[in-house]
Order: structure tokens, then sequence, then C-alpha cells
């Protein structure tokens, strides 16, 4: 009675602290995502609305280029007229790997033809690819956007982020001096060299499993919307590495107490 006791107890050990180790994955991946965003580590972030899905690539019109440089294809250096130094503005893109949002891990919700999008992306020479992630979000514009994700992640460092991402986005990508320390979110005024609180959550709507919104960080009524599938998929797989480790050291760890256990009592 008393082996499975412990048994059972230290099994439940286990649970806790891989199911501990998942959700601080998960909030690290976002959390390093949302930093190489604000970071500039991708060719470009853009606003647009999806307008056809097709297998694994979606199309894409782009609404607004965050942080444009107003460059043209008729751009007399060679270097200016690459692809990726272009501004996409009023271009439709085809995008690779746009088969999930951000945060919506474990949400039944797959992006779909009319979503609005924030998007990081990098180009390869002929499309398009999710870099540091992709957002659902209410308008194709960081004048008067909002990102919509699921109210799981409210009281998460989730929020914390993602404030900071909004107050990078929505300035265009002009201020970047923003830092995240335990769920909260800081700017720093120069002139004296102060830290200020930034309020969290900012630029953010909630909803539930059912896209019906539940609470809204901006006084403005943000449509729901209907809910398909969605994961990070690499997450996943290494969450599932992680969990199998973790079985096996808890495996491992009670038969080592159980035998200790066993030739003490034979003593």
């Amino acid at each position: 009675m008393k082996k499975r006791f412990l048994s059972v107890w230290l099994f439940a050990l286990c649970a806790v602290i891989i199911m501990s180790s998942v959700t601080g994955y998960a909030e690290s991946v976002n959390l390093s995502k949302v930093e190489s965003i604000i970071a500039g580590k991708q060719d470009k972030l853009v606003f647009g609305t999806i307008v056809s899905v097709s297998g694994q690539v979606c199309s894409v019109s782009v609404v607004d280029d965050v942080g444009e440089t107003k460059t043209t294809a008729g751009a007399d250096s060679a270097e200016d007229s690459e692809p990726e130094k272009e501004s996409l503005v009023g271009k439709d893109i085809d995008v690779v790997g746009l088969e999930s949002y951000m945060y919506y891990e474990g949400f039944d919700h797959r992006p779909k033809l009319g979503d609005n999008v924030l998007l990081s992306l990098n180009f390869n020479g002929n499309f398009y690819l999710v870099k540091n992630g992709a957002f659902v979000v209410s308008e194709a514009s960081y004048h008067s956007f909002s990102f919509i994700v699921p109210d799981t992640i409210v009281n998460t460092s989730s929020e914390a982020e993602l404030t900071a991402l909004y107050m990078f986005v929505s300035s265009n990508g002009l201020n970047a001096d923003y830092e995240v320390e335990n769920s909260e979110v800081y700017t720093h005024n120069i002139a004296n060299g102060e830290k200020t609180l930034v309020p969290v959550p900012t630029g953010i709507s909630f909803v539930n499993e059912k896209g019906e919104t539940t609470k809204e960080a901006e006084n403005s009524n943000m449509p729901g919307f209907d809910v398909g599938q969605s994961y990070d998929s690499l997450m996943w797989v290494r969450s599932l590495i992680i969990i199998v480790l973790g079985a096996v050291v808890g495996i491992f760890i009670v038969k080592l107490l159980l035998n200790i256990e066993k030739r003490s009592e034979s003593k």
C-alpha cells in the first residue's frame, strides 16, 4: 500500500513538472519570436487580408508595410529593385507556411479567406515564408489594429509580450524601446534614464474557443469569427519530445526509489 501511494505521488509530481515545462517552453518560444520581430529579424513585416487559400499557399493582399522604405520596383539601383526591398502595399503576395496564428496552440482555428493578418516574412526569391509568426488582427493597418487572441493567455506573460509588440507596430516600427520583465512592459525615458511602465494589456482583444469576444484591452467592438484548426506544429513536436523524455525519467526515478525502499526493507 505504501509503495503504491509513493508511485502515484511520484507520477503526479512528474506530470506537474512536465506540464510546467511545456507551458514555459511555449511562452519562451513566443517571446523569442516577438523579440525577433521587434529586432527586425525578417525581410518584411506587413498587414494584409487573406484573399485566397490553396493548400499550403495563402494569397495575401498587402495593406500596410510596417517600417516601409517607400522604394518601388522602378528604382534605379539594383539593390533597390530587389523584391524584398520594395514596398508591397497594394500587391497580392503568395505566402507559404501561413498555417496557424500565434497563441492559438490547441485551438480549432486555421487561417481562412477574409482574415486580417500581421505577418513576419522572409523572401526566398519566388514567394514569401512566415518567419517569426503570423497574427490575426482586427484591421489590416498599424493605425487602428488590435491583436485578436484566445483568452487563455489572460494573466500570462504573453499579454506583456503582445503589448510590447503592439506598441512597436503601432509606431510603424519607429519605437523599438520596449522590454518585458516579470510579465510587465517597460519603455525608457532617454532624457533621465528612467523606466516607464506600459499598461498591460494594450491593443488586444480576447476571444473564447467559439470566437466570441470575452475581454478587450481597449473600448472597441471587435467582431467574433469562425474557428477552424490551428497549432504550431514544430512547437508541439518539441513539446511531445519533452513529455516523452519526462515520462521516461519519471518512470526511472520511481523504479529507482522503489528499489531503494525494497533494499531498505530487506535489511
